[in-house]
C-alpha cells in the first residue's frame, strides 16, 4: 500500500518526495504502465480500497487487505480470497473461511463455518453442506429437520433432541422434538405428554414429565398399590411382589406376606410355611364338618329305635 509520504507527494503537498504507481503496490484498473500519481480517492463502501489517477498510466487501486472484500484470488495480498473476503494465505482448509456471514467472527478471522452453511473451501456444491468442524470429513450431506439422528453434528439445523432433528434447540425440561414424546409432527418442539419421559433433563428411572415443561414439570411417577418410595418405587413392609419400571410408569404386584392369617389371592401360604397348606386345611375342615353331621343323624336315628322298642329315651 503506498506510504503516507508517498499519498501526500501525490496529492502535491511540499516537503514529500515523489513516488511512482508501481505494479507491486497496485493493481491496474486502466492502461499499463509506471506513472506519476495525480489524484486519490477512497471507495465509500470499501475504506481499504484506495484510488490512484496517474498522467497517462491510468487509474490503479490498492490491493483488498485481508478482512476486504474481493472477487477472487488476485485481489488479496495473500492471494486468497474465500467466501468474498481477503483471508490468510493458511485458511484454505474444507469448511474454513474469513467472511463473518458464515463463521460469525469478524470478517478476515480464519473459523470453522457454521453447521449447515457452505463455503468456497471445497463445501459448496448441492445438498453438501458444512457439520461445524473443518478438515476431511466436515463437509457432508446433512439430515433434514424431522428425520431421525444421533447427534447434533448430522442436522442441518444443528440440533437432534430425542433422536429427531429440531427446529430450534428445544432444549427446556420436558421439551422434545419426537412424535412419540409429543404427538406433534416429529422435528417440531413441544411439550411431553404426561407420563412421558424427555432426554432434556427427565429421563431417570421413576419420572416422568407432568405435561408442561420447564421448571417443575419433571416429577416422580406413582407406585402402585401397598408400595411406595417413589421415585424408587418398592412394596411395603408386610407385603412382597416384584415391581419393574417400564419406560412411563411402575407395573408389577405387591401382596402380603405368609403368615398373617388372611388368605390373599397368590400366597403360598399364611402359616408361616413356605408351601402351600391353605388348600388342604379348607379340605380338611368340610371333611370335619360333613362327618360331625352324618354322626348327628346316626345318633338321632338310634334315639328313636330306643323309644319305640322300650319306651325309654335313653
Amino acid at each position: 500500500m503506498i506510504s503516507l509520504l508517498a499519498a501526500l507527494a501525490a496529492c502535491g503537498l511540499p516537503g514529500a518526495g515523489r513516488v511512482e504507481a508501481q505494479s507491486i503496490y497496485w493493481t491496474s484498473d486502466g492502461p499499463f504502465g509506471n506513472a506519476d500519481v495525480q489524484a486519490l480517492a477512497i471507495n465509500p463502501t470499501t475504506p481499504t480500497t484506495l484510488y490512484a489517477g496517474t498522467d497517462g498510466g491510468g487509474v490503479f487501486d490498492t490491493l483488498r487487505q485481508v478482512g476486504s472484500a474481493c472477487t477472487g484470488n488476485s485481489d488479496c495480498p495473500s492471494g486468497n480470497c474465500v467466501d468474498g473476503i481477503c483471508c490468510d494465505p493458511s485458511c484454505t482448509g474444507t469448511c474454513q473461511s474469513c467472511a463473518l456471514a458464515v463463521t460469525a467472527q469478524p470478517n478476515g478471522t480464519c473459523a470453522p463455518v457454521g453447521l449447515g452453511l457452505q463455503t468456497s473451501n471445497s463445501c459448496n456444491t448441492g445438498s453438501l453442506a458444512c457439520n461445524g468442524s473443518t478438515g476431511p470429513g466436515s463437509c457432508t450431506t446433512l439430515t433434514a429437520q424431522g428425520q431421525a439422528c444421533t447427534s447434533n453434528s448430522q442436522c442441518v439445523t444443528g440440533n437432534c433432541v430425542d433422536g429427531i432433528c429440531c427446529g430450534s434447540t428445544c432444549s427446556n425440561t420436558c421439551q422434545s422434538c419426537a412424535t412419540a414424546n409429543t404427538g406433534l409432527v416429529n422435528g417440531t418442539c413441544g411439550s411431553v405428554t404426561a407420563g412421558q419421559q424427555s432426554s432434556n433433563s427427565c429421563n431417570t428411572t421413576g419420572l416422568v414429565c407432568n405435561g408442561a415443561y420447564g421448571a417443575g414439570s419433571c416429577l416422580a411417577a406413582t407406585c402402585p398399590a401397598n408400595a411406595s418410595g417413589a421415585p424408587n418405587c418398592a412394596c411395603n413392609s408386610g407385603y412382597t411382589g416384584t415391581l419393574t419400571w417400564n419406560g412411563s410408569s411402575w407395573t408389577g404386584t405387591c401382596v402380603d406376606l405368609c403368615g398373617n392369617g388372611i388368605i390373599d389371592a397368590g400366597e403360598q401360604c399364611d402359616d408361616g410355611n413356605t408351601v402351600n397348606l391353605e388348600h388342604e386345611m379348607v379340605s380338611l375342615g368340610q371333611n370335619t364338618l360333613q362327618n360331625t353331621v352324618e354322626t348327628q343323624l346316626v345318633s338321632a336315628t338310634l334315639a328313636k329305635l330306643r323309644l319305640a322298642i322300650t319306651g325309654k329315651s335313653s
